[in-house]
């Protein structure tokens, strides 16, 4: 879940200065069969299919290609540790396993409030239905049998699948290659932010084959097969419940067609009876099959109470704005989950997102071709989904993987009726693919030299295995090697699920990226404490004496208020994590070896192990700075700052944010009345003048800028 939560939650570094910093953390049919096969035009002429092939072989490489990663979802640790549970036990993980201290039973007349679904069983263990457990086994099973590299190439295989499941659609409805080519790179540019090693991956492409076999004759061999993606669908992720709504649709398509040709007397289509039948029977055994599952029955209703749950709480549909603006407290935690946010409410607009906005702005035309077509159930399906989208972030994913074949279905149908087929159309073909082959090509170089992430200061790299910097990988080393015991340790929600699972001495935490496996309470109670909130006698209320902290805009106040901590020391820091242990008796030979002060601070040491941690020298080096310039450090931030420009000269926030430290250095020695701080303003006003002429509208460069003329005055 936290993918976004890290990314879109707050898109700004505010630490207490006099400055303002920024630094942004940053997928015409028969009238009676409508979805039967359609009989594919004339070929082209020869260039036309050279055109079309190497546009093709592009987008496909393209796309894939934006899924070619390194690991980094914030929630592969706890997916992996429940699918590890099952391969040694045989028991899906169902409980608060890996949560410290567990959640209280109730008692009479008070109830915690629990994720939906959740329940506390005869032994008091606070329960969920686990709706990932197939998925979980997967990963795992892979990482123990194949490595990271080969779990990495998971992402793009299924991605693949999707695509090759689109082309088949759209192919079996006669849509030629070109406009294949055209929604796969839709799909990869509004989707790519979802093409993380998650879960709801296999949901996509369960969706996209379903979208496939329907789209033709329901055979009974076929509808078998439907039905046994349908169950891996109900035992990877809860998106199996937008299925069922498909073959809801097709059915109900099909039913209006068989009571038309009645209401007009026309003769007994013994096809069209036979389609009714099937995607009747189908619509009937997918609803059974959502209860073949671990859970049961509660798998069955899942999704519809989760949804209740997220309305009833005014959950989904928020705005980074209207979550500031609620005071401490007043807002559910889940709503703090960025993926729940509206998928325009978080800012700045990721190059998924203005692609997205294309999507909407081009689903009105699409329904109107369907609906002139009538093609209902591909125009409830358009409805569907993007009404879906609407409503949360992460569902603009889904939306794009089977709302944009249905762009290239109702281009098809609305050029056979205004553009014959011949020279004029040819001409159009012509143009159009060696543009399309142009921009895959752009995309394709960009995303493998990873200029397409930087470009959206995005944390994903081309390539494979392990993100050394997003895992806390070097963190946990740490952990393994300096501490004495195995200890439950305090962790910030976005981290907690890969220390988890990582270090072998930290056994649990208070709080997991999976907000089933703990109370509502305990989520809102950690997330407040980690925006400074709360008090650190909670850790202790906790038995933790270690805590270990990503640094990012919602766990600043922590670290703020364990910096401050006489009770704590700092003994370890890495690219974007840090270690702080208790001042106690067990730890005194542990932070006297170990502790890390503002004074004697190896910034070069630093810099070198943030460099090591990244093939993105830039990205590297930006992360590290930002760490230290979110623990107030400046002076030692300014070096990587710089070392950042040296790379990437073009990085906005990087001269911002280096006039910043600049000038607070400026300034502090015109307060004690050295001629040297004159010297010091004076670059930092180039340096914010310089971010003005990358980013005209950046608003706290002209602060600034406007702070230090007044100075210099």
């Amino acid at each position: 879940m936290p993918e976004k939560l890290r990314r879109h939650m707050h898109d700004e570094i505010r630490v207490p200065t006099r400055y303002n910093p920024s630094m942004t953390i940053h997928r015409t049919p028969s009238p009676q069969t409508p979805t039967m096969q359609h009989a594919p035009g004339p070929r082209g002429t020869l260039a036309v299919r050279l055109a079309a092939a190497a546009t093709v072989v592009a987008s496909f490489a393209a796309v894939i290609c934006l899924a070619v990663r390194p690991i980094s979802s914030n929630d592969i640790g706890y997916h992996l540790a429940y699918g590890d549970v099952f391969l040694d036990t045989g028991r899906i993980v169902d409980d608060d396993s890996f949560i410290h201290p567990r959640a209280e039973p109730p008692t009479d007349g008070d109830r915690p409030a629990l994720a939906p679904g959740g329940w506390f069983d005869d032994t008091g263990r606070l329960r969920f239905p686990n709706a990932n457990w197939l998925s979980q086994v997967i990963f795992s099973a892979v990482l123990r049998w194949m490595g990271w590299n080969a779990l990495s190439m998971l992402a793009p295989l299924l991605v693949a699948v999707i695509l090759l499941a689109q082309a088949g659609a759209m192919r079996r409805l006669g849509v030629g290659w070109g406009w294949v080519a055209f929604a796969w790179l839709g799909t990869g540019l509004v989707a790519y932010e979802r093409f993380v090693l998650r879960p709801e991956l296999l949901g996509y492409a369960c969706m996209a084959i379903h979208l496939w076999l329907l789209c033709g004759e329901m055979t009974r061999r076929r509808l078998a097969l439907v039905l046994l993606v349908q169950l891996i669908a109900v035992n990877v992720h809860s998106y199996w419940v937008m299925n069922v709504f498909m073959f809801g649709a097709f059915a109900g398509e099909a039913w209006l067609r068989l009571l038309w040709n009645r209401h007009k007397g026309r003769a007994w289509d013994a096809a069209l009876a036979a389609r009714v039948n099937r995607l009747t029977l189908l619509f009937v055994l997918a609803g059974v099959l959502s209860a073949v599952h671990p859970a049961g029955i509660r798998n069955s209703a899942m999704p519809l109470r989760t949804l209740a749950f997220l309305n009833a709480n005014d959950i989904t549909g928020q705005t980074m704005e209207s979550t500031r603006g609620k005071a401490a407290g007043q807002v559910h935690p889940w709503a703090l989950i960025g993926e729940f946010y509206s998928p325009l409410g978080a800012k700045p607009w990721t190059p998924a997102i203005w692609c997205y906005i294309g999507l909407l702005a081009g689903a009105l035309p699409v329904a109107a071709v369907l609906a002139w077509k009538r093609q209902w159930a591909l125009l409830a399906m358009l409805g569907a989904f993007m009404a879906a989208s609407w409503s949360m972030r992460r569902n603009i994913a889904p939306a794009a993987i089977m709302c944009l074949p249905l762009w290239a279905i109702a281009a098809k149908l609305a050029l056979d009726g205004s553009l014959p087929r011949g020279r004029l159309r040819t001409g159009f073909t012509i143009a159009a693919l060696p543009a399309l082959a142009l921009a895959a090509g752009v995309l394709l170089a960009t995303v493998t030299t990873n200029r397409f992430y930087e470009a959206s200061r995005l944390e994903w790299r081309f390539g494979a295995g392990k993100c050394l910097f997003n895992l806390p990988i070097s963190t946990c080393e740490w952990l393994d090697a300096h501490l004495d015991a195995d200890v439950p340790v305090f962790v910030d929600y976005t981290g907690s699920s890969n220390i988890m699972y990582f270090s072998k001495r930290a056994l649990a935490a208070p709080v997991l990226t999976n907000t089933w496996s703990m109370t509502v309470d305990r989520m809102r109670q950690a997330v407040l404490l980690c925006g400074g909130k709360g008090s650190l006698d909670s850790l202790r209320e906790w038995d933790m004496d270690v805590a270990v902290i990503q640094l990012w805009p919602p766990a600043f106040g922590i670290n703020r208020l364990l910096d401050q901590s006489p009770d704590w020391a700092m003994v370890f820091m890495d690219c974007w994590f840090v270690v702080y242990a208790r001042r106690t008796p067990q730890h005194e030979n542990l932070i006297r070896a170990n502790e890390i002060t503002r004074a004697g601070f190896d910034v070069q040491a630093f810099a070198e192990a943030c460099r090591r941690s990244d093939p993105s020298a830039a990205m590297a080096y930006r992360m590290g700075a930002m760490t230290l310039h979110s623990m107030e450090w400046f002076e030692h931030s300014e070096v990587l700052w710089r070392l950042c420009l040296d790379q990437r000269p073009d990085f906005d926030e990087a001269w911002l944010n280096l006039g910043v430290c600049i000038a607070q250095r400026g300034e502090d020695l015109l307060t004690r009345g050295a001629p040297s701080g004159r010297d010091l303003m004076l670059e930092a006003g180039k340096c914010f003048e310089r971010c003005l002429e990358l980013d005209p509208a950046n608003d706290g460069a002209r602060k600034n800028l406007n702070r230090v003329r007044q100075i210099l005055r």
